[in-house]
């Protein structure tokens, strides 16, 4: 490029290569910065449905391990009798969420974003079988719990 002396500066092409190459560096920016949150979000929500999961299967497992008889079962509930006699009931509800219900008391959610709670219940052996699923069946955890019960 020649210049004169009153012609110092940027050609119209250099001015539009430059501004192409910082647009190229900002897309590149962007993407990586964009993909990274989305994997911290997903990281999170797995983290939060990991969590869910041993909060209900650790406060339903002690409840049930001090229970004095279990009442009924279906295939996502449960209700058994505490040391006071008092109706406890697990379920879970339509929303995703499982519930406490307490007779005489209300209703507490215990967990949410469940896609499934599978109980079962053998009076033969006093264990119940318990299976939480969650994040669209990518998470579970099983556990049996024995039952001390007066009768069954």
């Amino acid at each position: 490029m020649v210049r004169g002396r009153y012609n110092a500066g940027f050609t119209l092409i250099e001015v539009v290569l430059a501004a192409m190459l910082m647009m190229l560096i900002w897309a590149v920016f962007y993407s990586v910065t964009t993909a990274t949150v989305a994997r911290v979000n997903e990281e999170e929500e797995i983290i939060d449905a990991q969590q869910n999961v041993r909060l209900v299967m650790d406060r339903l497992s002690r409840e049930l391990r001090q229970a004095k008889r279990v009442e009924a079962f279906g295939e996502n509930w449960i209700s058994f009798r505490d040391v006071n006699q008092r109706l406890i009931r697990y379920y879970l509800d339509g929303e995703g969420e499982i519930q406490r219900a307490v007779s005489g008391g209300g209703n507490n959610i215990v967990a949410y974003g469940i896609d499934r709670l599978h109980v079962f219940w053998d009076p033969e052996r006093c264990s119940v079988y318990l299976t939480v699923y969650a994040q669209k069946h990518r998470f579970a955890a099983r556990t049996t719990v024995n039952v001390r019960v007066e009768n069954h």
